[in-house]
């Protein structure tokens, strides 16, 4: 993992191990989906004052109803209206023929819940995925804290390979 905002790009790169528990999906899935209307409503706790969410095309924002749910996945990406949007960020429960995905945020917003995702994930379904990342830790540490304010959870930061 880096640690200096120079040479980052906001790659994602997710290997799947192992399928979810059911149970632990189903606890991630609450916590992404009560996670989400706090970013939306007060996107400025994030440091990111304009994020807005999409689906994971880019092209339509989720409104307060829907969700980034769906069946055994979690998915979105930013706004492209607002130049705002990348790959889109797809996690799964369940394995796939290709257990290697990847998500270049390009440093957008976005990529602010993409992380909120990610350590709610390595919190709830632990082994579940091996993410390699170009993120400092500093960025890590910042979505750490405001899980850690705003869900009164004490994520950890996984072992993120470069």
């Amino acid at each position: 993992m880096n640690d200096s905002n120079s040479s980052n790009t906001g790659i994602y790169r997710i290997k799947h191990v192992q399928e979810a528990e059911p149970d632990a999906w189903l606890d991630l899935c609450r916590a992404v989906t009560f996670a989400y209307p706090y970013i939306r409503t007060q996107s400025q706790t994030t440091g990111h004052p304009s994020l807005t969410i999409c689906e994971h095309s880019g092209n339509t924002s989720l409104r307060f109803d829907d969700s980034l749910i769906g069946l055994g996945v979690i998915s979105f990406n930013g706004s492209g209206a607002r130049q705002q949007a990348g790959d889109a960020f797809i996690l799964t429960r369940g394995m796939h023929q290709t257990a290697d995905y990847s998500c270049n945020t390009n440093n957008l917003p976005y990529g602010f819940l993409v992380r909120v995702v990610i350590l709610l994930a390595n919190y709830y379904c632990p082994a579940t995925w091996q993410i390699n990342t170009d993120i400092p830790l500093s960025d890590w540490q910042q979505t750490a804290d405001w899980i850690a304010k705003y869900l009164n959870l004490a994520s950890r930061i996984p072992d993120l390979n470069v």
